[in-house]
């Protein structure tokens, strides 16, 4: 039987792990470049492709209110428990790494959004992640010469 597949998410600042409850049975990721348009009158309209923006994922989730079978190992059976979790990261703007077994996902990001609801009576939550992928920026500092050039 094959491993299932573990979605992950690692909170950089106080590095706590939490594996979603149950693997989704998909998630859907925007990975692409920027282009821009130019119009000129002699040659119509021209694309030029750029540079790669940043990758947004999407999740939809269920945050399970029972011991199911399919459940991942450790789950907390309070669905809420995620709900806040999601929340607050989202609220604090917390840089997280998402992380997919067995693919190469593995990258900073944060939640942009959770939109979460009940729906069959069974107390489960099903929750729909917006994730935007983070670029770390660092600063370049530049060495300023305090040398005059009036050297002796």
């Amino acid at each position: 039987m094959a491993e299932r597949v573990k979605l992950t998410f690692l909170d950089i600042q106080t590095n706590e792990e939490l594996l979603l409850p149950v693997t989704p049975s998909s998630y859907e990721i925007d990975h692409g470049i920027n282009s821009e348009k130019i119009s000129l009158t002699e040659l119509g309209d021209i694309f030029l492709p750029g540079k790669r923006y940043m990758m947004t994922i999407s999740l939809e989730c269920l945050f399970p209110a029972q011991d199911y079978s399919f459940n991942n190992e450790g789950t907390n059976t309070d669905p809420y428990f995620y709900v806040k979790k999601f929340e607050g990261w989202c609220d604090s703007q917390r840089i997280l790494r998402f992380m997919i077994s067995g693919t190469n996902i593995n990258t900073t990001c944060f939640i942009e959004s959770i939109n979460f609801t009940e729906k069959d009576g069974t107390g489960d939550v099903y929750a729909t992640l917006k994730i935007a992928q983070y670029r770390i920026l660092k600063a370049i500092t530049n060495q300023v010469s305090t040398n005059t050039g009036n050297n002796q």
